[in-house]
């Protein structure tokens, strides 16, 4: 499936994901959505805002990812999970890619960069699920930090794919 495992950056809502992984300039999986762009965001940069029925339509293409978070489908296709370097993901679904057999790095970005919104988010985050976590990053740093770790570590994962293959 893939030689170079896909990152997968985790964490809770407004934590930075996004803004770590869009400083680090690795290329990312954009997901796609059925939910009404939020003001500021852009279709086809922030998400793919497609109609439920586009979705349905193109179902075949999300074998890897799809979820329904209440009435709202999410989801990246096939072919940007399996050909990019990068995705921000609920924990549960890295973990579901990683038993699917798609070689995965998984990260988890701990504690606030900057709160986006402050709103409760559905994610099981028990200690079963932390277990699949390979490297836990701090928001210690700045953004440009935090980006260049990331970088660093697809860098890193590239160099070990090469020498193994």
């Amino acid at each position: 499936m893939r030689d170079v495992p896909l990152i997968c950056v985790c964490g809770k809502s407004g934590v930075g994901k996004t803004t770590v992984v869009r400083e680090s300039g690795l290329r990312e999986v954009i997901s796609y959505t059925t939910r009404a762009m939020r003001p500021g965001e852009v279709d086809d940069y922030d998400y793919h805002f497609r109609s439920q029925e586009w979705m349905d339509t193109h179902r075949d293409k999300f074998k890897l990812d799809w979820k329904q978070f209440g009435e709202h489908t999410y989801g990246a296709t096939d072919d940007d999970v399996l050909g990019l370097d990068v995705i921000v993901i609920t924990l549960d679904s890295a973990i579901y890619l990683r038993n699917i057999g798609v070689l995965t790095y998984i990260i988890w970005l701990d504690g606030p960069i900057r709160m986006k919104r402050e709103r409760s988010v559905n994610v099981a985050n028990g200690p079963e699920l932390m277990e699949s976590v390979d490297r836990i990053l701090t928001n210690e740093g700045t953004v440009e930090q935090l980006a260049e770790e990331l970088r660093l570590i697809q860098s890193s994962l590239t160099i070990i794919a090469d020498a193994i293959s």
